[in-house]
């Protein structure tokens, strides 16, 4: 239920968010700031007591993440190259992403295992806010 909530706050956000990022010059601030926010996110679910609390931080992550996919997606695409190669990139990307989430689910489930859902969502938070606090210093020219 859930993961229900997370996609439904996700989905009903995406296409605003959309239209915001195509206004902002900087696209990849708002990715940095989005991950660092998701980071606080993955954090709070180490304190969730009740199916409600788990709810509401699922609304939270799934708002924030509908705000940074539209900018993530077009800084990418921007980075794409030639035309002619860009289905390929994205294919990669795709690829990338499902494997991704593959061995993600399985090493989460090896620290779940051995250490518990508190050390996981503490390693989730701090890979999501390293990785925002990264974009946000990362020069201009780079991105």
């Amino acid at each position: 239920m859930s993961a229900s909530v997370f996609a439904v706050t996700a989905g009903l956000t995406s296409i605003s968010a959309g239209r915001y990022a195509e206004d902002i010059k900087r696209k990849e601030l708002l990715v940095g700031v989005c991950f660092v926010l998701i980071g606080l996110g993955f954090f709070s679910y180490i304190f969730v007591q009740t199916i409600w609390q788990l709810m509401l931080a699922q609304v939270f992550v799934g708002l924030v993440s509908a705000w940074y996919q539209p900018a993530y997606d077009a800084l990418y695409t921007a980075h794409t190259g030639k035309k002619r190669v860009a289905s390929l990139q994205w294919s990669l990307w795709e690829a990338s992403n499902y494997f991704s989430i593959a061995i993600g689910a399985l090493i989460g489930s090896i620290i779940v295992h051995y250490w518990g859902f508190t050390v996981l969502f503490a390693c989730m938070a701090f890979l999501s806010i390293m990785s925002g606090l990264y974009l946000l210093t990362l020069p201009k020219r780079v991105v």
